[in-house]
Parts: structure tokens; sequence; C-alpha cells
């Protein structure tokens, strides 16, 4: 188990690394904070952090000590990632699932629409729709996992 100090010094790194753009340093801390209070999940925060560090292999690696045991990332996954492609269907599933999870609540429904909505036809950007929807999923922890799998790898980029 990874001591506080380790914790503190990978964050120092993290800090150095991005002195230049304190923006992406505080998106991250934001990412962690989420993560620590369990508003995301593992795959989430990995997730996050692997499109913020952009193939950063240091940087990669020093995040473990912020995961639970069993879900370090190694250089063998990052080098090869898993290949998933999402179709229609999972797509239609999943909104069908956020549906059925907001059925009683009208306002959260129409939130998570609209949101979409937004996104597609506005052209709001992912980063936008990314903080809605940790918001909107706070308590759904599994909704905001699912969710972040549909978003492209550089959402992190788009501002």
């Amino acid at each position: 188990m990874p001591t506080r100090s380790a914790a503190h010094k990978y964050l120092k790194t993290v800090k150095k690394e991005f002195q230049d753009n304190p923006g992406k340093y505080n998106t991250f801390l934001k990412v962690l904070k989420d993560f620590e209070a369990g508003r995301i999940g593992t795959n989430a925060f990995i997730t996050r952090a692997k499109d913020l560090f952009n193939g950063k292999q240091e940087l990669l690696l020093g995040i473990n000590v912020c995961l639970p045991e069993g879900s370090a990332i190694t250089i063998e996954n990052d080098q090869n990632p898993p290949k998933t492609s999402l179709t229609f269907s999972d797509a239609m599933r999943f909104i069908r699932k956020v549906k059925t999870r907001f059925q009683d609540d009208d306002h959260s429904w129409n939130s998570f629409l609209n949101s979409l909505i937004s996104f597609r036809k506005d052209h709001k950007s992912v980063i936008k729709v990314v903080h809605e929807m940790t918001v909107l999923f706070q308590d759904h922890d599994d909704l905001l996992e699912e969710f972040s799998l549909f978003l492209p790898p550089s959402f992190a980029k788009k501002t």
C-alpha cells in the first residue's frame, strides 16, 4: 500500500509536469478528488488520467499510488490497450438504462437529454458535457463510468 508521502511526491511530479498548463493540473486534481470521493469509479479515473497525461508513461505509472490494490496500470497494458468499439446498440442500451434510472425524476432525465442534444446540435464542448454528466450522475457511479466509455480519447483537450 503506497504511503501518504508517496502520493504527495507523485502530486508534486504531476504539478511540475504541468507547470506551464495549470488548468490541466487542476483538472487532474478535480478528477482525483471525484475518484477519492467515490463520484467516479476506478476505470473512469484511469481513462481520464490517461487522456490528461496523453501517453506520458512516468505519470501513468505514478498514478498507481492513487489506485486500489489490483487496479495498477502497467506499461504493457498501456502500450497495448484493449480495443473496444461501441455500437449504436450500446449507446441506445445506455440511454434506456439512464431513462429507467430516472423514470421518476423528469428533471434529471431532461437534463441528460438536453446535454446530449446541445452537444450534438450546438457544438457544446465535451468538457462541458462531462462536467454536466459528473454532476448529474454523482450518485450513480455505474452510469458515470459507463458514460465515460463513449468519450473520445482526446476529450480533455477540447474546451
